[in-house]
């Protein structure tokens, strides 16, 4: 079909990004040399918009969008000669810091959809430092018609369920005020919010490029030119999407624990954290400078030698993994230099045995604290009550008065109230008597 093109072009950093035009083999531009339209405009300037791509971040660095563009098209024949002709013009020259191959495919057995993206990075020794990504993509999904009611059924439930919590919130601001601002739950509630909102702008918005990509491919003006349909902007927005819908799930989760709170053993468990909070904040920026010093060391030694310490982001993943126990060792004792064993050891006893049973030996003694405050033996409300009254404030069926629930009883003395007692029931002896 026509979206499985090829495509490759060549790319600035994002700081120094070269956006001028150029003529054949990087000379000054030349209208008088356009022999071939695909090979001169490889030496052109193409915009993001015009190929629908979006910044990228490789192993090194990230780049923009846009760049200069050569179009793989024609049998295999005429690529080998329009690729052997871009050698002699030198169109990989010193000058490119990246060249990215994009194209798409097309798996009709079930009905799937890739984008594929393989990056080269090319560094100033001449090597290449490799990455690619393929991101699947099921278009059928968002376009079946019985899929897509059902899919739209469920988003308007969740709306439903959203909106009402929304109500919810407004009422309590507008009833706390600023201490509606005190309370933890309110931030996550508001987060949950945000996030849902801004998932179902998302999937509105890959409603309609799914519409547009059908209307491309089906289009029949289309099918035998050389326009490329990149699906780079719809795996992006589903990318956000999913990520949208993780935070919502995770928040989601963490406003669930306050269910856990008429647990007693959860109660205590609080209050060691609260107790020990000071102590924690002292330790984690201790642990956060230890940590970093030891990640950054095995950045600068291993670095070059394998892809668990390649980037920064990659040596602190490996960081947590050897906490964890979970890492090859092997790594450090196979490495050139002399140092990497060392650090290793280093890291496990300054790290691991020290830090971490430090941490441990916090928690344990506010856990002692909160086991022995005598405030946590107060029973809490009844889980079945809590139910209620969320239920009751979110449908608004009754208003919860906590006039009521707040007023304390109030004694009375039997001997006190027996004189009112008696005169009230001479009073109706008298009237029976006279009837």
């Amino acid at each position: 079909m026509k979206s499985i093109i090829s495509e490759c072009y060549e790319e600035y950093s994002f700081i120094n990004q070269e956006k001028n035009s150029f003529g054949l083999g990087w000379s000054s531009l030349n209208n008088s040399l356009l022999f071939d339209s695909n090979i001169y405009g490889s030496f052109l300037y193409t915009d993001s918009n015009q190929i629908d791509s979006y910044p990228y971040t490789a192993v090194r660095n990230t780049y923009m969008g846009g760049g200069y563009v050569f179009k793989m098209k024609g049998d295999s024949s005429s690529i080998s000669n329009q690729t052997q002709i871009l050698e002699q013009l030198e169109w990989i020259d010193k000058q490119t810091v990246a060249v990215f191959v994009e194209f798409t495919l097309f798996n009709p057995n079930i009905n799937l959809f890739h984008s594929c993206l393989i990056v080269f990075e090319i560094l100033n020794t001449g090597n290449f430092l490799n990455s690619a990504q393929f991101k699947p993509i099921d278009l059928n999904n968002l376009s079946n018609s019985g899929l897509l009611a059902f899919n739209i059924l469920i988003n308007i439930i969740y709306l439903i369920f959203v909106c009402l919590f929304m109500i919810r919130e407004i009422r309590e601001l507008m009833r706390k005020k600023l201490k509606y601002f005190y309370d933890l739950y309110n931030y996550i509630d508001l987060i949950i919010i945000g996030f849902s909102w801004a998932a179902f702008a998302f999937y509105l918005y890959m409603l309609y490029a799914t519409k547009e990509i059908y209307s491309q491919i089906r289009d029949k003006s289309t099918l035998f030119t050389d326009k490329f349909i990149n699906l780079q902007y719809l795996t992006t927005c589903s990318d956000f999407f999913n990520s949208f819908l993780g935070f919502c799930a995770a928040f989601a989760t963490l406003r669930f624990i306050k269910l856990l709170r008429f647990n007693k053993r959860i109660i205590v468990f609080l209050a060691a954290f609260k107790k020990s909070f000071s102590e924690l904040v002292s330790f984690g920026l201790v642990f956060l400078i230890l940590w970093m010093s030891f990640i950054q060391a095995m950045y600068l030694i291993l670095n070059d030698e394998t892809y668990a310490f390649s980037s920064i982001q990659n040596s602190m993943i490996t960081g947590f993994e050897i906490i964890l126990g979970k890492f090859n060792s092997q790594i450090f004792y196979n490495a050139e230099s002399k140092l990497a064993p060392c650090l290793f050891v280093a890291y496990n006893i300054c790290v691991i045995f020290v830090m971490v049973n430090i941490f441990i030996s916090i928690l344990i003694e506010g856990f002692n604290l909160a086991r022995e405050d005598t405030q946590l033996d107060e029973e809490d409300p009844e889980l079945l009550n809590y139910l209620k009254s969320i239920l009751k404030s979110i449908f608004c069926f009754l208003r919860y008065d906590e006039a009521v629930t707040n007023k304390k009883p109030v004694y009375f003395e039997f001997w006190a109230s027996l004189p009112n007692t008696f005169d009230n029931y001479t009073q109706r002896f008298k009237n029976l008597v006279k009837y």
